[in-house]
């Protein structure tokens, strides 16, 4: 090999050399780029989650308050309805849908939800009947939504709410009341 031919590989050899230096510069850049990038994405992304869980926040704290405030009118409403003088205390049934040992604030209504041994409900006076021929409701508004709401939270099925309040109420009050307390489908 001649001294221009070993100079001329001595010279390739560092020019290949030089581009794979580059070239690993340009890895190391392009993985430091990357790292930052994701740090960023993981950042942002922790900021939108953290935003989502405040709004999702604010807006369980909505549905609390309204819940409070249907519950704190739907109280008010049954105390009026238990002081008139068109729901006497003899109508009043005895045993109290209540959890042993707990006190009722107020006595409970007429056809109330009380749990029968299989889970469902069992109302406390018998049906009104239906048809064209069958008198007005047995039971006022405010006593069906009371009705609804103790058998909502004894777990009863919602369309065994809807049969009950429609035996005393009809059907098309019942289907408001029901979604009322448990809101539309």
């Amino acid at each position: 090999m001649t001294p221009d031919e070993q100079t001329a590989r001595l010279a390739l050899r560092e020019a290949i050399a030089e581009v794979a230096r580059q070239v690993d510069a340009i890895l190391d850049s392009a993985i430091a780029a990357a790292a930052d990038i994701r740090a960023q994405a993981e950042r942002d992304a922790e900021r939108h989650l953290a935003h989502r869980r405040e709004m999702a926040n604010q807006v369980l704290a909505a549905q609390v308050e309204r819940l409070e405030k249907f519950s704190s009118e739907l109280l008010t409403e049954t105390d009026r309805a238990l002081a008139s003088p068109e729901f006497p205390a003899a109508s009043r049934p005895s045993a109290s849908p209540l959890p042993a040992g707990t006190e009722p604030s107020r006595p409970p209504l007429a056809g109330a939800f009380e749990p029968g041994g299989n889970g469902t409900s069992a109302p406390q006076e018998p049906p009104a009947p239906a048809g064209p021929d069958a008198p007005g409701p047995s039971i006022s508004r405010e006593e069906a939504v009371l009705q609804a709401t103790q058998m909502a939270i004894a777990k009863v099925d919602r369309t065994e709410i809807e049969a009950t309040l429609r035996q005393e109420l009809g059907a098309e009050q019942s289907r408001q009341i029901v979604e009322a307390v448990l809101g539309s489908r």
